[in-house]
């Protein structure tokens, strides 16, 4: 009875809140459970006591393993180098690692057979060169032996000086001339050194076996002479415009007086000779010139010796 008289002297409104109240709530999650007026004042300003979005455990589970593989596959792809997967970047790019590929093999090839060919050649004008080598032949004009003159009066000494050839002539290759005034040099036969200064040792000891200076000096002696000898060659060829080749000698002395300060000429002599040869064997020419020389030098030194050679007194 004093239930009764308690439910009637509280308003219905009052009741029906503590209905709601005495209704159980276990099964609804905590931040879904209705609570009264006095409970949610006390917990006014306070942080709610459940997160917005409670994730449940195994899915927090299938997460975590969902990451762990992900960083195990992308280590892997770092330590491999190519991709996990085969994407449409890794398909392009195959046919052009193909192409970069073959293009490297034909460089290679092209650079190969290059150097191939290149020893080949270098090869080939070696023995070129060497068989050149032994074709080619150098030569001395040797002058024959002179003849004793007598003259009534030897001449002073005489200090024999440099010896000039006029070009073509001064070249190491037999020049041959030609029909039709044509010159050409003999790369296979030539002279052992300058032509001049060969012509040079011939000429000072023919002269001094000739007996026309009481002295013949060599241009590197320390001796003061009172006559000086100066040499030009002026024609120094083979001949082949008739119908025997020829060889030519031209040669020119200029005797000068030492003494005197001007270097006075005292006598000049050209003589000149053409000697027939038969081209059969390789020294042919070589001894033709040997013979135009010995009756150049031969006809010279008879002209000094008929020569007033008389220096200035000091």
């Amino acid at each position: 009875m004093i239930n009764m008289i308690w439910r009637a002297s509280v308003p219905t409104s009052r009741r029906n809140e503590q209905w709601r109240a005495s209704v159980l709530t276990s099964r609804l999650p905590p931040c879904g459970r209705i609570v009264s007026g006095s409970i949610a004042e006390r917990r006014e300003g306070q942080a709610s006591a459940c997160p917005a979005a409670v994730t449940p455990p195994h899915q927090k589970s299938l997460r975590l393993r969902v990451s762990v593989l992900k960083k195990r596959s992308t280590l892997n792809v770092l330590r491999a180098g190519t991709p996990a997967l085969p994407t449409a970047h890794t398909q392009n790019t195959r046919p052009t690692r193909i192409t970069l590929v073959t293009n490297r093999l034909r460089v290679s090839l092209v650079l190969l057979a290059s150097s191939l060919l290149l020893a080949g050649c270098l090869s080939g004008s070696r023995q070129a060169q060497r068989e050149a080598l032994t074709q080619k032949r150098t030569f001395v004009p040797l002058a024959g032996p002179a003849k004793p003159l007598s003259p009534a009066s030897r001449a002073a000494a005489v200090k024999v000086r440099a010896f000039r050839a006029q070009p073509p002539f001064d070249a190491r290759h037999f020049i041959v001339r030609r029909p039709g005034g044509e010159f050409a040099a003999d790369y296979y036969n030539g002279w052992l050194a300058a032509p001049h200064e060969l012509i040079r040792v011939q000429a000072t000891r023919y002269i001094e076996a000739s007996g026309v200076f009481e002295a013949v000096y060599d241009s590197a002696s320390g001796t003061v002479a009172p006559l000086g000898l100066e040499g030009l060659v002026t024609e120094l060829y083979l001949d082949h415009t008739g119908d025997t080749p020829t060889a030519v000698v031209a040669l020119r002395l200029l005797v000068l007086d030492e003494r005197a300060p001007s270097f006075t000429v005292l006598a000049t002599h050209e003589a000149q000779a053409r000697v027939a040869y038969t081209p059969g064997t390789p020294s042919a020419a070589s001894e033709a010139f040997g013979q135009a020389l010995t009756q150049v030098l031969e006809e010279l030194t008879t002209a000094l010796s008929t020569s007033k050679l008389s220096v200035a007194e000091r």
